[in-house]
């Protein structure tokens, strides 16, 4: 993990000429540090990127609003990872389309409706199988997929 804290509202900027925030496809992370016994990731989705209409596939950039998704990751050195993630929701501009807002996801990092990410499912998975369906039914509700 990169440690990286957002220096934006002191108007330092990093070696890159930016403020200290890491660009990782569309996303970019603005804060990793460890708070306690849990790393908390702050990120959010880059402006501009144009995001496809689950429901017609038509491309959007107008912006409904931003929200805050909570979703927990693989453990990093032991220490459990949650990344807040601020998404968008976009208007779909196809008048055919049932679909009038939705939501932006991250390839790999979300899934609709989702509290853990897809590598901590697999992760979580491989668990309750290699440890028969009795442990395996004792994982967090919001992890089973």
């Amino acid at each position: 993990m990169v440690d990286t804290t957002d220096t934006g509202s002191r108007g330092r900027r990093g070696r890159d000429g930016t403020n200290g925030a890491q660009k990782l496809g569309p996303v970019e992370v603005g804060r990793v540090q460890r708070d306690g016994g849990v790393v908390p990731v702050t990120a959010r989705t880059r402006e501009g990127v144009p995001v496809s209409c689950p429901g017609c596939g038509v491309v959007s950039v107008r912006v409904h609003s931003r929200y805050q998704r909570g979703i927990k990751d693989c453990a990093v050195g032991g220490q459990p990872v949650v990344i807040e993630l601020t998404v968008r929701r976009m208007f779909c501009d196809q008048d055919s389309c049932p679909r009038r807002t939705f939501v932006e996801q991250v390839d790999g990092l979300t899934v609709r409706y989702g509290r853990c990410t897809p590598g901590l499912l697999a992760v979580l998975g491989a668990v309750g199988l290699a440890l028969a369906s009795s442990a395996g039914a004792r994982l967090p509700g919001c992890c089973r997929s």
